[in-house]
């Protein structure tokens, strides 16, 4: 009961706040309409996020402080009286029927997920693990940690009120119901352009997408960094068509929100003003734009500034950043970007793989872009030649409209990701994904010859779809409906989770233990490093280093009490045929190769946790 209370609280607390934004922002007019609710929800999402930053930086994540922000959101909330009359009950055709009941469908695998224990590696590592450890230290502390530490966290701040109010329940819900508001967005950006039907079709393509269904009901932010880009593109696209100052502020508002959720975000600024530039008051509209932008998403990048020099560490860290922090250098730098980086980006930056790119993701993708398994599925493929024949045929009309915006937005957001050598991580391009999808259905349907292929594609798409979210949904729903306890659930779908226990019950709160297992930090009590060769500099776990003495000393230095070692390759497993560490304990785990199916051929591997030395080690 708390937990669902907290979660109506906040998704209150989130419309009030939105429909305030947009009262002062003079666009009452937009919250009147029938995109009122959705994007003042947005809008107030983003907002709230900024505040609990705010509240964390002075160290007031407490539950008082939390409450009384919420309570604060909630009496904005008769703003929204003209969006809630705005709203009137659709009328279905049995084509309706059947995609409103198809979009329960998938609700109800996630509503599944959301009762599941979490087990997504990157949550359990960050999108979960730092909201818990802010919390329990009733601040923001900085981590000095690249990729997940170091970064923007304007979307997990949003976690933090229902995780400190409502356990983690209430935070399981929460980002499974801000998942579902992108399917919401997505299907009111294709209203003004679609009939009900296909604006139903267009949101149920975009919520069952492989990399939707994977990312929406775990802490991924990229699902949720869409509200703002959708919100951005079309208030973008207005003020380009009226220069009107307020939908100028609005794309800098939700932009910012955009780049304070990660720095990819930078990215899409660049084509939000470039979208401005090309319309009326293109300076007025671009400067309001990017000062509401900076205000925004600012306060992450002065964060990061003041503690290591670099306001996008640690992209620039060898221009701007602080001298030596400990965990890092300019030697750890240098090694992080020659190597992880690069492995990252396994296609060359060329204009031919610029273009080629898209058809290798659907086809035959390496395996760093993690397209197999949470991809965009067959839509794209299917309707690209229809998709370009509708372009090249409505190709007046577009440079005219208003879909000019949307399309810029894609298109740009996916060269600068291509070509300034990011992560090439296909889920990182699904925040521009909906407004695509919206494009492409709009496009298409607006030439009759062509529709019966793009009816083709989306039942073909829809299809397989489908499919794969109900293998992805399998163990959620074998958890509610077995006596599967919530430990028997972890153990089998978690890699490593056998290890916890033995953690938890011989590492005490004043000890540190030097971990390698990113996905247990969540579910760990102790305090931890997280230690892997290319995230700090203290420790030096680089495979070919082979030096226990230096290893020893490191660990001391680093007061670290205890390690967690897996396998018998590397420094720490060198260092634990010394002295120098004490076994504590042994525990077989299981190594999963996939986190959707029972691996129940999955191989054991014995983990070990040792005590360090406090004596002294190395003596003969």
């Amino acid at each position: 009961m708390t937990a669902a209370l907290v979660l109506l609280a906040e998704f209150a607390a989130s419309l009030g706040l939105g429909a305030l934004l947009l009262r002062l922002l003079g666009l009452g007019k937009v919250l009147a309409g029938p995109d009122g609710s959705v994007f003042a929800f947005i809008l107030g999402f983003g907002g709230l996020g900024w505040l609990v930053f705010l509240l964390g930086v002075p160290g007031l994540l407490t539950p008082v402080w939390l409450t009384l922000l919420l309570v604060a959101g909630i009496a904005a909330t008769p703003l929204l009286r003209p969006a809630l009359r705005g709203i009137t009950p659709p009328r279905l055709d049995s084509i309706g029927w059947t995609l409103a009941m198809l979009l329960v469908a998938v609700a109800s695998m996630d509503v599944a997920e959301a009762l599941a224990p979490p087990t997504d590696a990157d949550s359990l590592a960050y999108h979960f693990a730092t909201p818990r450890r802010f919390v329990e230290a009733g601040r923001i502390e900085f981590i000095l940690r690249p990729l997940d530490g170091a970064i923007p966290h304007l979307v997990q701040m949003t976690y933090i009120p229902a995780l400190a109010l409502g356990g983690e329940r209430a935070m399981t819900f929460w980002v499974m119901v801000t998942g579902w508001m992108a399917v919401a967005m997505t299907f009111r950006l294709a209203r003004p352009y679609l009939s009900l039907n296909w604006s139903l079709a267009a949101a149920l393509l975009f919520a069952t997408l492989p990399a939707t269904v994977y990312a929406a009901g775990t802490g991924q932010v990229e699902v949720r960094m869409a509200l703002f880009a959708g919100v951005a593109a079309l208030a973008a696209g207005r003020a380009a068509a009226s220069g009107g100052m307020g939908f100028a502020a609005l794309a800098g508002l939700t932009t910012g929100f955009f780049v304070g959720s990660k720095y990819l975000g930078l990215l899409f600024a660049a084509m939000i003003g470039i979208v401005l530039l090309t319309g009326r008051r293109p300076i007025r509209t671009a400067l309001v734009c990017a000062g509401a932008g900076l205000l925004a998403g600012g306060q992450w990048y002065v964060w990061n500034a003041i503690h290591t020099g670099d306001p996008a560490f640690p992209m620039f860290f060898q221009y701007l950043g602080k001298p030596d922090l400990g965990l890092w250098n300019g030697e750890q730098d240098a090694y992080f970007k020659s190597v992880y980086l690069e492995s990252e980006r396994p296609l060359r930056r060329s204009l031919f793989n610029l273009f080629f790119f898209p058809v290798l993701a659907s086809v035959a993708p390496p395996a760093v872009t993690e397209a197999r398994q949470v991809g965009f599925g067959p839509f794209g493929l299917l309707v690209l030649p229809v998709a370009l024949s509708a372009a090249w045929l409505l190709r007046r009309s577009i440079r005219r409209g208003p879909m000019l915006s949307f399309i810029l937005t894609c298109a740009g957001f996916y060269v600068l990701w291509f070509l300034t050598g990011t992560p090439q991580r296909l889920r990182f391009l699904l925040p521009v994904v909906p407004l695509l999808i919206v494009a492409t259905f709009a496009a298409i349907h607006r030439v009759a010859a062509l529709r019966p292929y793009l009816t083709a594609a989306v039942i073909v798409s829809l299809s397989f779809q489908f499919a794969v979210s109900g293998l992805f949904a399998h163990k959620y729903v074998s958890y509610l409906f077995t006596s599967e306890t919530r430990q028997e659930y972890l153990k089998k779908h978690l890699l490593m989770y056998d290890a916890v226990s033995l953690v938890n019950s011989n590492v005490s709160d004043s000890d540190t233990l030097l971990i390698s297992e990113r996905q247990l930090l969540y579910y760990v009590h102790a305090k931890t490093l997280f230690a892997s060769p290319h995230t700090q500099a203290l420790i030096d776990l680089r495979p070919d280093f082979d030096d226990p003495a230096a290893s020893y000393r490191q660990l001391v230095a680093a007061g670290i009490t205890h390690v967690l070692i897996r396998g018998t390759e590397g420094p720490m497993p060198r260092l634990a045929q010394t002295d120098c560490l004490t076994l504590v304990g042994t525990t077989p785990a299981r190594v999963l190769g996939s986190r959707t199916f029972d691996a129940g051929s999955a191989q054991t591997v014995d983990v070990r946790l040792f005590a360090v030395n406090r004596d002294g080690c190395l003596r003969n």
